[in-house]
């Protein structure tokens, strides 16, 4: 038997870009049952969008309340076995929900599913593609609070009945996918499809920055205080705090590797001046920004060292 699919948008000043969302949901392999749209308070060409697809989606609008409001009253409307989530900026492949679908339906002991992303830009239709990473069919509840980069939370199809009751954390403005993913781990496994079936759209006003990390990671920490023995009964708050602050450490060295002076030099102030004292200090809180020559003088002598071994042949 063919499940029912519920795919939820939550829109906010989207208007440009949801007919390409809209429509790579209407093209699937394997069509919605519904589409559910939120506007939360739209002050653009949202509604005027919405009103052309009026006959094919349902529409719903709120006042503003932010993103994680306006997918829980999506969630709230939805009557399918399965629910998708797609980002009113971004779009589906034409195979997304046929494959999600098929995977749950394998898969029984699984509430969620997860898949690979591409990239892409107003100009290039695709800049970088991302495998889904097994790591998350793996993952502890509180590895999905703790490390933003695990899956393409926007990726996620679950099973509705299985969440019955979960709710997107409201007031979280950064990371509030994460936390509900880490929620739903708690009811079951988290299955991953490597391929690219969803399209992340880069954009000036979508692109994360380094205070959304920051503010991100603490809205997280202090949500997941408050909430982890709810959902990660077995574990403790010790060792919440560990993998919270020890992430947050290693998402600093990948920063600062990927040679990006700004964001680095704030996480490490971030890390110096909040890092807790009971736990050991990593080393990259005494990691020295060097100038640019330096780094380009690097990279020639990696070349070589690189290539002398087939030069000597």
């Amino acid at each position: 038997m063919t499940p029912r699919l519920s795919v939820i948008i939550a829109a906010y000043n989207c208007g440009p870009y949801l007919p390409a969302a809209i429509d790579s949901l209407l093209h699937q392999t394997l069509r919605p049952h519904e589409i559910i749209v939120v506007d939360d308070g739209s002050t653009d060409e949202t509604p005027a969008v919405l009103a052309r697809y009026a006959e094919r989606i349902i529409m719903i609008r709120q006042a503003n309340a932010g993103e994680t409001a306006a997918r829980n009253r999506a969630l709230e409307a939805a009557t399918g076995d399965f629910v998708a989530v797609l980002d009113a900026d971004d779009i589906s492949a034409p195979t997304r929900l046929e494959k999600q679908a098929a995977a749950l339906t394998d898969q029984p002991d699984a509430i969620a599913c997860v898949t690979g992303f591409w990239r892409f830009s107003d100009t290039t239709a695709h800049l970088a593609g991302i495998d889904g990473d097994d790591r998350a069919t793996t993952a502890e509840v509180p590895d999905f609070w703790t490390d933003a980069a695990l899956v393409c939370a926007g990726s996620v199809m679950f099973h509705r009945h299985k969440a019955e009751g979960l709710r997107y954390p409201p007031g979280i403005r950064s990371g509030g996918d994460m936390l509900f993913l880490g929620m739903l781990r708690s009811r079951g496994r988290v299955v991953v499809l490597k391929e690219h079936l969803y399209g992340y759209r880069v954009r000036p006003g979508s692109a994360s920055h380094v205070h959304s990390d920051i503010d991100g990671f603490q809205a997280r920490w202090n949500w997941a205080k408050d909430n982890w023995r709810t959902y990660w009964p077995a574990g403790s708050e010790a060792e919440l705090e560990r993998r919270f602050w020890f992430h947050l450490a290693e998402l600093t060295e990948r920063v600062y590797w990927a040679r990006r002076r700004e964001p680095f030099l704030k996480l490490r102030a971030f890390l110096s001046t909040h890092w807790p004292a009971h736990l050991p200090a990593p080393s990259v809180t005494r990691w020295r920004w060097y100038p640019d020559w330096l780094w380009k003088a690097k990279e020639t002598i990696d070349r070589v060292l690189r290539y002398r071994p087939a030069l000597r042949r």
